[in-house]
């Protein structure tokens, strides 16, 4: 493939996650996109005591996982910090960056914290969010 085919495969692709992926009409989507990677990071981790250090493997695919969660929660929007507002979800945004840009700086230790103070309340919300969409759709 040229590098002009490819530059208009990938221009295509941008746009089709553009359309698809605008907050308000896949919410129920990313929210599952995040429950199912908290899930995900939760099987990754078990029977590792917590404090341990984490293999390459393991690091990579928790990483990896919080990563699909960011950008899930950004793609949510500014509305699911008003119906959730318990959730740190600018945190949960930019970690994303963090781990992209940053990872360096970040230890078996910070994530671990990540996973034990937030992961549950997120995906508590998430859950939530689901059953009211799923309510509303019931009604409707």
């Amino acid at each position: 493939m040229s590098h002009g085919a490819t530059a208009s495969v990938l221009t295509c692709a941008r746009a089709q996650r553009r359309r698809r992926c605008m907050p308000s009409e896949v919410p129920r989507e990313r929210l599952q996109d995040i429950v199912t990677n908290i899930d995900r990071v939760r099987a990754h981790l078990t029977g590792i005591q917590p404090g341990a250090e984490l293999d390459n493997k393991t690091r990579d695919s928790v990483d990896r996982c919080l990563e699909r969660i960011s950008e899930s929660a950004k793609k949510l929007g500014a509305v699911i910090e008003e119906r959730q507002p318990q959730v740190s979800w600018r945190g949960i945004r930019g970690l994303g960056n963090v781990l992209r840009h940053e990872y360096d700086a970040v230890d078996d230790s910070t994530i671990a914290r990540i996973v034990e103070q937030n992961l549950g309340p997120l995906r508590q919300a998430c859950v939530d969010e689901l059953a009211a969409h799923r309510a509303d759709s019931d009604a409707g």
